[in-house]
This record gives structure tokens, C-alpha cells and sequence, in this order.
């Protein structure tokens, strides 16, 4: 089945996306995400508009969604750890994109292909 996206893209369900990408940033919510890779809420530390996260490593990370509705991350033992959901994956599991693509692509239910561009 032939479908278009809110990018005017023509897709079929089922098949990979060009918009793969920008839809991990803004549809797979970061803090989950975190969660299940064994990061808990530190409520103390958390506020309003962003959530710090504790993993049992030592690592901690405050998550907040950005005016371009990008989920966003920063370390705060580690200045150069900070990025959006595929920096954080990319940082964690140490994979290229395609690794990025294969982990965060059960998040998101099904992939896409494009047929053409409007």
C-alpha cells in the first residue's frame, strides 16, 4: 500500500524511509529510551523542563526536548557526550548509523521506503 507522509513523501509501508532519521528524533522519546538501557530518573535533580537520568555506571545525562521537538541529551561527567537520540546510541553502543538505524527501527513500528520526492 502506497502511502504519503506529512513530508509530501510517497512511501510503502513496511520499507525504509529517506526521513528515517529526523522521525527517530522527534518520535522515540529519549527518556524511554535511556530506561531501557538501565538509566533510572533522578527526580532531585530533574525539573520542569528537562529529566536527569543516573545509570548504574556512574554515567548521568539530562534529557530535554528542544524547540525543533528533537529530544536532546547532555552528560554531565563528560563535555563531548551530548547530542540528540542518535548521538546518545551512536556514543553507547559504539555504531555507525547503519547500527543506529537497525537499533532505534523497533521503536518506531515499521520502516519505509521512498518512491520520490515531491
Amino acid at each position: 500500500m502506497i502511502n504519503r507522509n506529512l513530508y509530501g513523501v510517497d512511501y510503502i509501508e513496511g520499507f525504509y524511509n529517506v526521513d528515517e532519521l529526523e522521525d527517530f528524533k522527534t518520535t522515540i522519546n529519549l527518556s524511554e529510551y535511556a530506561a531501557s538501557e538501565g538509566y533510572c530518573i533522578d527526580r532531585r535533580a530533574s525539573s520542569r523542563n528537562s529529566v536527569a537520568m543516573r545509570h548504574a555506571s556512574g554515567d548521568k545525562i539530562v534529557i530535554a526536548r528542544g524547540q525543533d521537538n528533537h529530544w536532546m541529551y547532555f552528560s554531565v561527567r563528560d563535555d563531548t557526550d551530548n547530542g540528540t537520540l542518535i548521538d546518545f546510541v551512536q556514543n553507547r553502543k559504539g555504531c555507525k548509523l547503519g547500527g543506529v538505524r537497525q537499533e532505534l527501527r523497533p521503536w518506531v513500528g515499521s520502516t519505509l521506503i521512498c518512491l520520490h520526492r515531491r
